[in-house]
């Protein structure tokens, strides 16, 4: 996996995201202001950009990487790996729960179900959401625990 890390900020005329193998579909509408780092399984690559702010949360950057890492942990574990079947099923009944009970660790976990895993293992390895995620979606915190314990 190619790992892009923007210590600038730079402005989408400063290189093609195209370059980093992000394009219009990868970025689902979203302008490149709006993205703080991506993960295209296509391209086995990921960006992390300087994000101005944030730029006073040295933490930042760290759970960034966390949540698109675990982007491809999703794609080599839950969309292509042994358990893959068995994990999505139960990742789906996980995510349809968190959002009839609203449930959400925040407003990106209820985008779909890869932003939820994301942002839940993002979450689950960072010990300052660690305690969040398990007393707000105490049931995806087990699942991650069992994973990450799978995959050791």
């Amino acid at each position: 996996m190619t790992i892009h890390l923007l210590k600038d900020d730079p402005s989408p005329s400063d290189f093609s995201t195209a370059d980093l193998g992000f394009d219009a579909v990868y970025m689902e509408g979203r302008s490149w202001d709006e993205m703080k780092g991506g993960y295209n399984p296509v391209a086995t690559a990921m960006f992390i950009r300087k994000n101005t702010d944030t730029d006073d949360d040295p933490d930042f950057t760290d759970y960034v990487v966390l949540h698109e890492f675990a982007h491809a942990v999703f794609d080599a574990t839950i969309r292509d790996g042994e358990k893959g079947e068995q994990w999505f099923s139960s990742l789906r009944d996980l995510y349809e729960k968190a959002g009839d009970g609203k449930k959400f660790l925040n407003e990106n976990a209820g985008l779909n179900i890869n932003e939820y895993f994301a942002e839940c293992a993002a979450a689950s390895l960072d010990p300052c959401t660690k305690g969040i995620l398990e007393k707000k979606d105490a049931a995806m915190f087990s699942f991650l625990q069992n994973m990450w314990g799978c995959l050791e």
